[in-house]
């Protein structure tokens, strides 16, 4: 049942049309096409605009407490990302659930981006807060997030409960 509310959420802003190509700037409308995203694009344009410059630049580390077992496949993940490549992509962020930890875990769908943001810098602390009051139980969020040119960046609008 999540699984069919978050495909839901998945609908084309100009036809409504179920949807998995999304805008290539803020990463949060979907298009069925790119007839629809270019009708759509002198509404969408100021909020595009404002939502990419609404990304918080977050420093991953990659560090021993980062490492995940994967009990299912039984790999071991770790950080393995390019960092020159340019994409996009959801980040899930888990904030610590014990006191005197500041590093939020951080990875995508595949783990091909895995490590830990700390919670002290000013990004990272806001985007604790955001967890913390809007994320699932308060303990976890999934954020899109941009790598382009060595340097992660995430969308403080937190997204619906993912199925992975």
């Amino acid at each position: 049942k999540q699984a069919e509310e978050v495909e839901s959420l998945k609908k084309c802003s100009v036809c409504k049309k179920p949807s998995t190509k999304r805008c290539g700037g803020c990463q949060q409308e979907y298009y069925c096409d790119t007839s629809c995203q270019k009708s759509h694009w002198k509404k969408h344009k100021s909020a595009c605009k404002q939502r990419k410059g609404d990304y918080l630049p977050v420093s991953l580390v990659n560090d021993p407490d980062a490492v995940q077992y994967n009990f299912k496949s039984g790999k071991v993940n770790t950080c393995e990302s390019d960092p020159t490549a340019k994409s996009h992509f959801v980040l899930k962020i888990q904030v610590p659930l014990m006191p005197g930890i500041d590093k939020m875990l951080v990875y995508n769908k595949n783990r091909s981006i895995n490590g830990s943001i700390s919670n002290l810098t000013d990004n990272g602390a806001k985007l604790d807060k955001v967890i913390r009051t809007k994320g699932y139980l308060g303990q976890k969020g999934y954020f899109n997030a941009v790598q382009e040119n060595g340097q992660i960046s995430v969308s403080p609008e937190i997204l619906a409960p993912q199925t992975w």
